[in-house]
């Protein structure tokens, strides 16, 4: 019943409160144009999205999507369009190879996106999430993002606009030599980064991982970081 929805989102507090689903999608159809005014007397809902149905309910996804915060946790593998999730809090893309556009999330909090090659639009995205994105190449837009994870990466060299990331993920980029400017960074996992040979830079790291780049030889000078992890 609506009541028994609308009474299950007036719960106050509540960030996440459910799943947004196909037969949910059709309950709420009922709501229709009134779709803003019912968000506004519930203005702290945030709901969970694992979103199976979307090519069946495109168009009212794409209208809740404009007036709800809409935590998308997961969207379809064959998905190609995906302005309609613009104003969501966090989405996932993984193994969503047919999205080439996601300029539409350029302002999301939180985005999951593999095989990327293009970053130029998400420089506000707070939490950004790159695995196996091999053919991306510049990251120099993303100094702002509070946590960045790049893993398998394999074609990114330069890291030198990253030094003010509060947490970083560089997780076998093999391509990386110099870390020389990430000094700064709070929480900095190089985990598999084969070809860094010097992090006498990073002494004012607070948590730095090491595991598994055979390159390095020396860590003498990181005395003073306060979580190191050396293990092979």
């Amino acid at each position: 019943q609506l009541k028994d929805i609308a009474y299950w989102f007036d719960i106050a507090g509540v960030e996440v409160v459910g799943v947004l689903d196909g037969t949910f999608l059709e309950k709420m159809k009922t709501i229709g144009d009134d779709l803003e005014s019912f968000n506004k007397k519930l203005p702290n809902v945030r709901v969970k999205c694992t979103y199976k149905n979307y090519f069946q309910h495109k168009e009212l996804m794409k209208s809740w999507c404009e007036v709800v915060k809409v935590n998308v946790i997961e969207v379809p593998k064959d998905i190609t369009d995906v302005s309609a999730f613009w104003k969501v809090h966090a989405i996932s893309l993984r193994d969503c190879k047919s999205v080439s556009n996601i300029s539409a999330l350029q302002n999301v909090h939180t985005l999951i996106h593999s095989g990327c090659s293009d970053v130029s639009r998400l420089g506000n995205v707070r939490i950004l999430i790159l695995p196996d994105s091999t053919s991306l190449t510049d990251v120099s837009v993303l100094g702002s993002v509070h946590t960045l994870v790049l893993s398998g990466c394999h074609s990114i060299s330069d890291v030198s606009a990253l030094g003010d990331v509060h947490t970083l993920f560089l997780l076998s980029c093999n391509s990386i030599t110099d870390v020389s400017a990430l000094g700064n960074v709070h929480s900095l996992n190089l985990c598999g980064c084969t070809a860094i040979t010097s992090v006498s830079s990073l002494k004012n790291v607070h948590t730095l991982d090491l595991r598994y780049c055979t390159s390095i030889t020396d860590v003498s000078g990181l005395g003073n970081v306060h979580t190191l992890d050396l293990r092979n």
